[in-house]
Formats: structure tokens, C-alpha cells, sequence
């Protein structure tokens, strides 16, 4: 039989170990957590500034709009690639979105999504349609800029990574996870300059 010392002992041990659970629990599901469940892509600042990335980066000026922006000569993906490319920029005046999203549960290959970037809203739409293995997804980002709504037209293709043996089929899936489209037309975004303002 159990005597008191036993017990308390016992009782000690296990709420030890509850709260080391716990803690580790937190941990882990802190770190792990995806970005794109909260809606809010990482930070510009925080995309990779090293000078191999940074040399894809080269300046675009579009003549009809006024306007200048960085964008990368390429993806660092090795299976998205790019279709339509660099983005085609529109402006107009303007200084709300209209933003009518689609329904979480729609299964139309077209969607409207409204995404926080650091404090800049995107209205997201996009298109999808599969020819021989792949989608091609067309998107405009839109957002407010000097009182002008700057939108960037562009297409991606991504494979069925179905279609690939492994290890090519898990590379592909975690690149489609991990590959943070929002934050790369955030960097364009905030490299945009006004050329009707320069003389």
C-alpha cells in the first residue's frame, strides 16, 4: 500500500512532467506554425538578402504608367516557373480596394483573396487551368500606392507534383508549401518609384 510520501512523490513527478509537455508542445507549435494560416506572408525585410538573390533583382520602367519597380529575372524554385513574366503593371486613381472575396469552401479555379503584407493589403485574384501535368495560374496583386490602385499582372506554371518518383515528388510539395509568392510582389511592390514626379 501507497503510503503519503509515495503519493506526493508521485504527484510531483507527474505534474513535472505535464508541464514539460506543455512547454514542448508550445514550442514546437509556435515554431512550426505555417505563415499562410494567419494570412500575413513574412516580411520583406525578412526575404533572403543574399547577393546571389539580390542580383536576380533588376530594375523595370514602364513607360505608359510612369512608373519603376525592381523584380527578379527568375524564381529561386526549382520546379514553379515562370510563364508570363515580368509583370505587366497597371495603375488607376484610387485609394480603396474592392475586394470581393470568394468563399473559402469554392472550388472555382477562380479566387479573390485579401492578404495582409508588414501593413500593406493585396487583393489577390487568380486563375487556374491544368494542360499536360501542370497548372497555369494567372494572378493580379493589387494594391494602394499614392492614391493609385497599382496592380501586377503576371502568370506561373506549377507542376502536378503527383507526376514526379521521389524524391522529386516531396521536393516539389514542400517547395509548393514553402514558396512565398506574396512576399516576392511585396518587395516589387515596395520598390515601386514615380517617374512623372522626377525631372
Amino acid at each position: 500500500m501507497l503510503n503519503k510520501k509515495h503519493i506526493v512523490i508521485s504527484f510531483i513527478i507527474i505534474t513535472a512532467i505535464l508541464l514539460i509537455g506543455a512547454a514542448i508542445f508550445k514550442l514546437t507549435t509556435r515554431d512550426s506554425a505555417p505563415t499562410k494560416l494567419t494570412g500575413v506572408a513574412p516580411t520583406s525585410a525578412n526575404l533572403n538578402n543574399s547577393s546571389e538573390n539580390n542580383n536576380l533583382w533588376q530594375p523595370l520602367v514602364n513607360q505608359g504608367q510612369k512608373l519603376e519597380f525592381q523584380y527578379p529575372t527568375k524564381l529561386t524554385a526549382k520546379y514553379i516557373s515562370l510563364v508570363e513574366w515580368p509583370p505587366i503593371v497597371t495603375s488607376q486613381e484610387g485609394q480603396q480596394l474592392d475586394c470581393p472575396e470568394t468563399p473559402a469552401e469554392s472550388s472555382l479555379p477562380e479566387r479573390v483573396a485579401r492578404r495582409q503584407v508588414d501593413d500593406r493589403i493585396y487583393c489577390i485574384e487568380s486563375s487556374s487551368e491544368g494542360a499536360a501535368g501542370s497548372v497555369y495560374t494567372k494572378y493580379s496583386y493589387s494594391g494602394v500606392w499614392n492614391e493609385k490602385i497599382i496592380k501586377f499582372n503576371f502568370a506561373l506554371r506549377y507542376p502536378q507534383c503527383n507526376n514526379y518518383g521521389e524524391p522529386q515528388q516531396t521536393e516539389c510539395g514542400n517547395e509548393r508549401e514553402s514558396f512565398d509568392l506574396d512576399g516576392v510582389i511585396d518587395r516589387m511592390f515596395i520598390s515601386l518609384k514615380d517617374l512623372s514626379s522626377t525631372k
